[in-house]
């Protein structure tokens, strides 16, 4: 059994060759935590939970499926761990809801989401493509 401060992380490690350097590239699959006192189903609803598009180029939706009640709070983080945007909103829903996200201010580039709600929280890597990439 997990302490309440302990999580569980699927990590794929990749050595990838750029230009005759070898980089240590840690790829997150996912992430998912939930402390001994979560509510009840918290797990089930993050984990039916889709983030779209992913790579992105201006904004992204999360999708919450499920009977929903209560406060969603989200991070993103740089590769380097550095919080570039916050935010929380409130969620009533028995079916689906949606939320969008403004991200066009950020950088081509990786980023991890985070998303807590009642006590547990998920995490996905995000992809951010410029327009001209397309």
């Amino acid at each position: 059994m997990l302490g309440a401060n302990e999580k569980i992380l699927t990590i794929e490690m990749k050595n990838l060759r750029i230009k005759g350097l070898i980089i240590l590239h840690l790829v997150l699959i996912s992430t998912f935590y939930a402390c001994e006192d979560a509510a009840p189903g918290t797990e089930e609803v993050l984990q039916n939970m889709a983030i779209s598009p992913n790579p992105f180029y201006d904004a992204i939706e999360i999708k919450i499926h499920g009977k929903v009640k209560g406060d969603v709070y989200y991070q993103i983080y740089t590769h380097m761990g550095k919080v570039v945007a916050s935010n929380e909103f409130e969620v009533n829903s028995k079916k689906i809801y949606t939320k969008i996200i403004d991200l066009q201010e950020l950088e081509t580039g990786i980023y991890i989401i985070r998303i807590e709600y009642k006590g547990a929280d998920i995490a996905q890597k995000l992809f951010k493509q410029d327009h001209a990439g397309a």
